[in-house]
């Protein structure tokens, strides 16, 4: 002890026995040096814990915390539930099966649907149906438009190739899809009209046609020429011009058949032959010229027939006319002796 200083040890003892007479002050007001007396030890500063600190506030952002994200996802979670719900609701408003009736439905539950994230929408139980109606009506709009765009074209009354192909294309609508055609000039009422006219015409035609050449006598012979390899055949067209019009030029498809009426092909692979006759050819004139003819090489002895499939007239003012196998006159196979 004696190594404190005396003027220090004096002081304290002045100051406890004024503390001591008196009412003890409060520690704020003492003197702070007077703390430290040679008997008294270091006065001991209550430290905060800093860790104790940390913790308590971790703890209360913690538990702030787990309120906050708990409140906001039970939230988020019920407004997820809530808009899927709206939508599944939406699809389930769709027709069964779908019609243009459904548009508006189809329309509002597809904007709903694509408003939903990629997850949620994937939590949609019934999108499947949604897709399937949306792609249904998307084919009957199309098909609704198709034969709009053909009556479209219908120019009048009197247009009756437009109008069959438009009446013919709006068959394939159900009632309701063909309520949403506009026909401002009655295409579809006169359809059977236009299809009478037009039988009409289609049976004066083949009339005519089958009016138009005849197909006369023997068209080939043997002309006992061995080629290199099989026989030449000789072919010379024999037909008469039974048309009011002079033919400039006539053009034969035609085919040889063997004893068991089938084609027969020329040595060469081919099937048939074309043949063209330089006219002209006056109005009820017959041609024939055994002089200049057609060589055609087939297998020796195979021939034993020949038909024609095909005939295509050109008139002195350049139109052309097809006359098939089924309007000609004697088209089967002969040998000897066109009839008909």
């Amino acid at each position: 002890m004696s190594e404190h200083p005396d003027h220090e040890w004096q002081e304290f003892q002045r100051w406890k026995a004024s503390r001591d007479a008196s009412p003890r002050p409060s520690p704020v007001t003492a003197p702070p040096h007077v703390l430290h007396g040679p008997d008294l030890p270091p006065p001991v500063r209550k430290r905060r814990r800093p860790w104790l600190v940390v913790g308590i506030t971790a703890a209360a952002t913690v538990a702030l915390g787990v309120g906050s994200v708990l409140g906001i996802d039970a939230i988020s979670s019920a407004q997820e539930d809530r808009a899927v719900a709206e939508v599944e609701t939406l699809i389930s408003h769709v027709g069964h099966p779908v019609s243009l009736d459904d548009s508006d439905a189809v329309n509002a539950a597809s904007v709903a649907y694509f408003e939903l994230s990629e997850d949620l929408r994937s939590r949609v139980s019934n999108a499947q149906a949604l897709l399937d109606a949306s792609d249904v009506l998307t084919r009957q709009i199309a098909k609704v438009a198709k034969v709009q765009t053909a009556i479209d074209a219908v120019s009048g009354p009197d247009d009756c190739n437009a109008i069959i192909t438009a009446a013919d294309e709006h068959s394939s609508l159900t009632i309701r899809e063909s309520q949403e055609i506009e026909d401002p000039y009655d295409a579809l009422g006169n359809a059977t009209r236009c299809r009478a006219q037009r039988y009409a015409d289609d049976e004066a035609r083949k009339t005519r046609l089958s009016n138009l050449i005849r197909l006369n006598g023997d068209w080939y012979r043997d002309s006992r020429e061995t080629a290199e390899r099989g026989c030449n055949y000789f072919v010379t067209p024999n037909f008469t011009n039974l048309s009011d019009k002079r033919l400039d030029y006539v053009w034969f498809t035609i085919h040889f058949v063997n004893r068991l009426g089938d084609t027969e092909a020329a040595v060469d692979g081919r099937a048939n032959a074309d043949l063209r006759v330089i006219g002209p050819i006056e109005p009820g004139a017959t041609y024939r010229n055994q002089d200049v003819g057609f060589m055609l090489n087939y297998g020796c002895g195979a021939v034993d027939g020949l038909s024609v499939d095909r005939v295509i007239v050109q008139y002195a003012n350049g139109a052309r006319e097809t006359v098939e196998a089924n309007q000609l006159r004697c088209a089967k196979s002969w040998s000897k002796e066109c009839e008909g």
